[in-house]
C-alpha cells in the first residue's frame, strides 16, 4: 500500500456516534452517494458494495477493521483496491477525524493514477463532510 492523500474534520459529536456510523456498513449510502448497495457476503466478514456514476470502481468487497481509536475500511475493487483509515482523537466535546487513503499499487498503474489524486481527495473528503452532519445530526436527536 501507498500513502495516496489525507484528510481531515472536526465534528462537533463524540468518538462513539462516529464509530456507530463506521462500524455499520449499511450507513455508507448514507455519506458516499455513489454507493446504491451494501450487502453482506454470504461466506466472509465482508460486504459486497455497488457503485454507480463514475467511480473507480463498480463493484467492491469491503472489510472491516476496528483498533481502540480507528476504524479501518480495506476495500478490493474490480479496478482498484484500497485502505481508508480513520483515525479519531477525541476533545471534551468534539472529534476530530483523520481519514488515510493508501492505494494498492499493483492494482493500478502509476502514472493515471496522479492525474486521479486530486478529484478522489476532494470526493473522498465530501464524503467526510456528509458522515460529519450525519453524526451530528445523530448527537443532537440523542441530546
Amino acid at each position: 500500500m501507498q500513502n495516496f492523500f489525507t484528510n481531515t474534520i472536526t465534528v462537533n459529536t463524540d468518538k462513539t456516534t462516529i464509530l456507530e456510523i463506521l462500524l455499520d456498513p449499511k450507513q455508507l449510502m448514507h455519506w458516499d452517494s455513489e454507493i446504491q448497495v451494501v450487502y453482506p457476503q454470504d461466506k466472509s466478514n465482508g460486504y459486497q458494495i455497488l457503485r454507480a456514476g463514475d467511480a473507480a470502481n463498480k463493484t467492491e468487497t469491503l472489510t472491516i477493521s476496528r483498533n481502540q481509536d480507528s476504524v479501518d475500511y480495506y476495500i478490493h475493487g474490480d479496478r482498484l483496491s484500497y485502505l481508508v483509515k480513520f483515525d479519531l482523537i477525541s476533545d471534551s466535546d468534539t472529534t476530530t477525524i483523520k481519514q488515510h487513503v493508501s492505494i494498492d499499487t499493483d492494482t493500478w498503474l502509476a502514472s493515471p493514477i496522479m492525474w486521479f489524486k486530486p478529484i478522489a481527495k476532494r470526493a473522498f473528503l465530501e464524503n467526510l463532510q456528509v458522515l460529519a452532519a450525519i453524526a451530528e445530526h445523530w448527537s443532537n436527536k440523542s441530546n
